[in-house]
């Protein structure tokens, strides 16, 4: 169940250096910040589309956000590779999860990986029984496959259920 919802940079750090010996060279600080921005743009992206999927009723779609060799933590359970977190995660979450959004994201590049962090909420509705609001933390490890970003490692984390007034 879903308990959530990089860049090659190492050219333009190369580029960086390179400037440094070199006077005729344009700034390359701002070609790196650039670099960032726009792989930052595509992780976005590419996070709105795992949120669509998973607002979606197709497993293998969201499960083609996720690197073969992914894994995924939550609170409760561990999954490993692609088709694991299709077929014990992905598959029973769908039917049962809906209205999934994302807030408060942050994306931090670091080489060829991005990291994404934020706060989740969806509905939850079991068979023969009310809708509950779940709502938690994220953490996405993103890489290249196949050049798309995918999901590397995900770890998800419930919010603690607030204390009931007495």
């Amino acid at each position: 169940m879903l308990r959530t919802a990089s860049a090659h940079l190492a050219g333009a750090i190369v580029a960086f250096g390179l400037a440094a010996c070199t006077a005729d060279t344009p700034d390359t600080d701002t070609a790196v910040v650039d670099s960032a921005a726009a792989i930052r743009a595509e992780v976005e992206a590419a996070g709105e589309r795992v949120v669509a999927a998973w607002n979606g009723e197709d497993p293998a779609a969201v499960a083609t956000l996720y690197a073969t060799d992914a894994v995924v933590t939550t609170s409760d359970s561990t999954y490993s590779g692609r088709e694991d977190i299709r077929l014990r995660w992905i598959t029973p979450g769908l039917p049962v999860l809906s209205d999934l959004t994302t807030t408060n994201r942050e994306f931090m590049v670091d080489g060829d990986m991005v990291t994404g962090t934020g706060n989740f909420t969806y509905m939850l509705t079991p068979p023969d029984s009310q809708p509950v609001q779940v709502s938690g933390t994220y953490r996405n490890t993103w890489k290249r496959e196949g050049g798309a970003w995918v999901i590397a490692t995900s770890d998800t984390r419930l919010a603690a259920p607030e204390a009931a007034e007495q």
